[in-house]
């Protein structure tokens, strides 16, 4: 009872300091603040590169007034509460905006938000026309890495994967499929179709034991085919893209893509192996070559290797040889950019674009491009004795920084006698071409899009360059090297102008589209050939031939593969 009336006692006295009529006291507010709250929105899913993005934060709590301090990626920086922001570069960019208020207070942590900021699209421009397109009819590949030959007659012949095998079609000038063999061998990678000196078609392919090289004639019979390299004696030969290298009426040159050697001749008459390459460094016979050999007019080969860098030998030692034949300089560990510095050419897995020969100051180089997943691109020169000099594609020296693996394409010689590499997009970079002055090692021009460019470009007769990506774009550019860019002269929507023309597509699809990972060909009369795939699912391929006012026929650079050479000889004039 005693606790009651205490109780009863002390809400007696509340009430008698209540005025009639009003409310008991209640707690009031507390002096304290409540606690800094930091946010943004963007105006925006996502961005291209140019636009303006208005960032607007979001802020509660604290003392007013508050200060701002937000990143964007390195790109630049603002103080503004709501800043306008126009990214110039591609990739996923991380955002962070710091928030102080007036007595110092800001959260433990800065508030980060991801966003992507992809390419401009490109509009399409010029009069580029689907002339024609043929397709195979065969299910269940693609033309992946191999690029279209035409023979004087305007037959066009072109490789590709037919579910585990490779085949060899002949087209008429016109567009209709008058022959196609199956190479042989097991595995779906295929070279590129070759034309010697002779008219007889080269081919082979296989990415497994059992590939297989062949001389066909003109109608695509068979004259010779052998089982690359050792007819079974040697393990897991490859043939992967590339094509065969005519050195002199007796032999061709060879990459082997498999593990026995990096290259090698084979004889002309029978495809048998005369001699194969090993490395001077440790003896191995290891290959990895994935493309054709880079030949210069005075005689030397070089190679390109995944695990084993650049090698090379004299031409001559290879055909007056027996067996396996040491190549004359040591791999390629070091090179040097054009500040004098030293850094280590990594080719590991990356090295599937051909490469190509290119002269400074009347010395030859092999001129190549390895990209492997992660690291920059390099594109490099190296010279007989293995010396070796490189340009890295990264955001010193270009505004692409590509960093993803290039598993198509090839190396051009440009009008200027640039090196010119084509580069794949990813999630973190954009694709296009970078071309580089020999001379001193530093960029000529480049031209940035936001799709791969997979295929090996070509170069006009106009000293313009031509490509087409995996999503359907072809794309014709003039390179302007005062500004060390390139005009758009022409672009088109493949896939859109093959629709047109009544090219059936899968219709569970949604975006089907037009993949070219082929190089490009120009034919003697500016039109251009190139093969393609059908994305939707990647089951149909076929050539196309497609024709552009600017465009009146190949280039006539020294350096003979795809656009100035239609039978690809591969050998430097």
């Amino acid at each position: 009872m005693k606790t009651t009336r205490y109780l009863l006692l002390a809400a007696l006295a509340v009430l008698a300091c209540n005025k009639p009529g009003e409310e008991p006291d209640k707690p009031g507010p507390s002096d304290k603040p409540a606690d800094l709250s930091v946010d943004f929105t963007i105006d925006r899913e996502k961005a291209f590169t140019g636009d303006e993005v208005t960032f607007t934060a979001v802020v509660s709590g604290g003392t007013a007034p508050y200060t701002y301090a937000w990143s964007f990626n390195d790109e630049s920086t603002s103080s503004e509460a709501n800043p306008k922001v126009t990214f110039t570069t591609t990739g996923v960019k991380v955002i962070s905006l710091t928030v102080t208020d007036a007595a110092g207070n800001k959260p433990a942590r800065p508030k980060a938000k991801t966003f992507l900021v992809e390419e401009k699209p490109i509009e399409d421009k010029g009069d580029i026309a689907v002339a024609w397109y043929a397709l195979f009819g065969d299910k269940g590949g693609g033309v992946r890495g191999a690029a279209p030959a035409i023979d004087d007659a305007g037959n066009i012949y072109l490789a590709g994967s037919v579910k585990d095998n490779g085949k060899l079609y002949k087209v008429s000038p016109e567009g209709k499929v008058l022959a196609s063999v199956a190479i042989g061998g097991t595995g779906n990678y295929c070279l590129s179709a070759g034309i010697d000196k002779a008219g007889s078609i080269l081919g082979g392919g296989a990415s497994g034991g059992g590939a297989v090289m062949a001389k066909y004639d003109s109608g695509l019979a068979k004259l010779w085919s052998a089982e690359f390299w050792g007819n079974g004696k040697d393990p897991n030969p490859k043939l992967w893209y590339g094509y065969a290298v005519q050195v002199s009426d007796a032999a061709l040159l060879v990459a082997n893509a498999g593990t026995t050697g990096t290259m090698g001749a084979i004889s002309a008459a029978d495809g048998k192996r005369l001699t194969w390459l090993v490395n001077s460094e440790n003896g191995a016979i290891s290959g990895g070559c994935r493309q054709a050999p880079a030949v210069s007019k005075d005689g030397f080969a070089w190679q390109a290797c995944a695990a084993n860098g650049v090698v090379g030998a004299e031409v001559s030692g290879l055909l007056t040889g027996s067996g396996a034949v040491v190549n004359t300089f040591n791999l390629v560990k070091n090179l040097i950019d054009a500040g004098g510095n030293q850094f280590t050419l990594t080719c590991s897995g990356s090295d599937r674009p051909q490469m190509a020969v290119v002269t400074v100051d009347g010395t030859s180089y092999g001129a190549g491009l390895c990209s492997p997943e992660g690291d920059p691109a390099t594109v490099y020169l190296i010279d007989k004795t293995g010396a070796g000099k490189g340009f890295l594609i990264n955001d010193t020296n270009t505004s692409i920084a590509n960093t993803t693996a290039q598993d198509q394409g090839g190396v051009v010689i440009g009008p200027a006698n640039e090196v010119i590499v084509n580069l794949k997009s990813g999630a973190d970079a954009s694709g296009g071409i970078v071309a580089v002055n020999p001379k001193n090692m530093t960029l000529a021009w480049e031209y940035r899009l936001a799709e791969s460019v997979s295929g090996t470009p070509a170069v006009t007769a106009e000293g313009l360059v031509v490509f087409g990506t995996d999503k359907g774009s072809f794309c014709i550019i003039k390179p302007d090297p005062a500004t060390k860019g390139a005009e758009l002269v022409a672009k088109a929507d493949i896939t859109a102008l093959v629709k047109e023309a009544g090219m059936p597509f899968d219709a569970a699809f949604e975006s089907p589209n037009i993949k070219m990972w082929s190089g490009v060909t120009i034919g003697d009369d500016g039109k251009m050939y190139v093969g393609f795939q059908k994305a939707d699912m990647e089951t149909e391929s076929g050539v196309l031939c497609l024709t552009s006012s600017a465009v009146k026929g190949p280039g006539t650079g020294p350096w003979p593969m795809f656009g100035v050479d239609r039978k690809h000889t591969g050998v430097q004039k």
